[in-house]
């Protein structure tokens, strides 16, 4: 007959948090689906669909905050060696290659908004299209679903693919004048904002720098993280988003509060994420959950 465990509850969950960790540390792409089944695959760089994006984006004029502004993919990265650093792997003569991670442009390059995609977003309102605002640190992102939102989620919710579902415009709510960088900053905090409500990942992608005078001043191409719609999710914020608008504000506020207060959410949003997964077994879904109440007992 087994020894009884004398095992604390400290120690029960010290020792969870140290098997969480060490699975995750110790996960690979090739063994991962079989350790833990929400390893987050990440999408190929999209100057690969470059050609097909936009196709699949939202490109009509709307009336509003935006006037004439046509909501779409504007990039258009050229395969020639671009001028845009070492983060690049040619892999012929020919110049071809896959471009890993690129800015093009300054990152230091004043703007006065930023036109990005939204990959599997559901709907906010019930109507399913329709603008939305959220803000927070002095930012605000304006959202429109694509006019066919409704097929395209039933679509997404049969399948493992993604969708381009929502173009978001990014603005200081002072209507400042702001660096790319600090853009880029803003698009990643609320990235994670949205998939910490949704607990599970959705991306920004190929997000375009506009100055005051209309031209195109930054670009980012870079793989990102999106996962699968979730076919049994339901919002927790209703039907008018006003709650997930305070969400987002205070989840901002932090974000923007140091390094060390944006460390700590990042962290949590990935183990809440992969502990929401529909792939993640009991038992992982379990030290997740205990791993993140044990970090937050240690940075409170």
């Amino acid at each position: 007959m087994p020894a009884p465990d004398r095992r604390t509850i400290g120690e029960l969950l010290a020792d969870s948090d140290a098997l969480a960790r060490e699975t995750l540390l110790d996960a690979t792409p090739e063994i991962a689906p079989a350790m833990i089944r929400s390893w987050n695959q990440q999408m190929p760089y999209p100057g690969k669909v470059a050609g097909n994006l936009a196709q699949v984006t939202v490109a009509r004029s709307v009336p509003g905050p935006m006037p004439g502004a046509t909501l779409r993919a504007i990039a258009s990265p050229t395969s020639c060696r671009p001028s845009i650093g070492s983060d690049f792997d040619l892999n012929d003569l020919r110049g071809a290659g896959q471009i890993m991670y690129a800015n093009v442009g300054s990152a230091d390059a004043m703007c006065d908004r930023v036109i990005a995609n939204f990959t599997n977003l559901p709907t906010i309102f019930p109507a399913g299209s329709g603008r939305w605002q959220a803000s927070g640190a002095g930012w605000q992102l304006t959202l429109e679903g694509r006019n066919d939102h409704g097929t395209v989620l039933g679509e997404l919710r049969r399948s493992l693919f993604f969708a381009v579902t929502h173009v978001g415009e990014l603005r200081r709510v002072d209507g400042s004048r702001f660096k790319a960088s600090e853009a880029a900053d803003a698009l990643e905090g609320f990235k994670v904002a949205l998939s910490f409500a949704l607990a599970r990942w959705i991306a920004t992608v190929a997000p375009v720098g506009i100055d005051i005078a209309g031209n195109q001043v930054w670009q980012q191409w870079a793989k990102w993280r999106c996962d699968p719609v979730s076919t049994n999710y339901l919002p927790w914020w209703g039907g008018h988003g006003d709650d997930l608008e305070h969400f987002i504000d205070r989840l901002l506020n932090a974000w923007f509060a140091s390094e060390q207060e944006r460390d700590v959410i990042r962290y949590l949003a990935i183990l809440l994420i992969a502990a929401h997964h529909w792939g993640t077994t009991i038992e992982a879904k379990i030290m997740l959950v205990h791993s993140g109440f044990d970090y937050l007992s240690w940075v409170n």
